[in-house]
């Protein structure tokens, strides 16, 4: 696994020459200041389920994940539209 905190130690940046050209410029970062960045576990509290992540935490709990949105997962419904196709089919007879 990548260790992260010594890939940010040193910042890069490339900039244009006025010759021509990229000119690289490296930042050293200040030691001790930033929080570790490691690995985290994400835990979905309405279906359980668990993925890696990468953050400052250790563990993350979510109320809702992709697994059981209802918009990913095709079930999501429009409850103000059925009460518009029923009052158009009531006003007008359909059955």
């Amino acid at each position: 696994m990548l260790n992260v905190n010594n890939f940010f130690d040193k910042l890069i940046t490339l900039s244009l020459n006025p010759l021509g050209g990229l000119r690289r410029k490296e930042i050293k970062m200040k030691k001790g200041i930033h929080p570790n960045y490691g690995p985290c576990t994400v835990t979905c509290v309405t279906c359980g389920n668990t993925f890696q992540t990468g953050s400052i935490l250790k563990e993350i709990r979510v109320d809702t994940c992709s697994n059981c949105h209802p918009f990913y997962t095709g079930k999501q419904r429009f409850t103000q539209t059925d009460g518009r196709i029923d009052r158009f089919n009531k006003k007008y007879g359909i059955k």
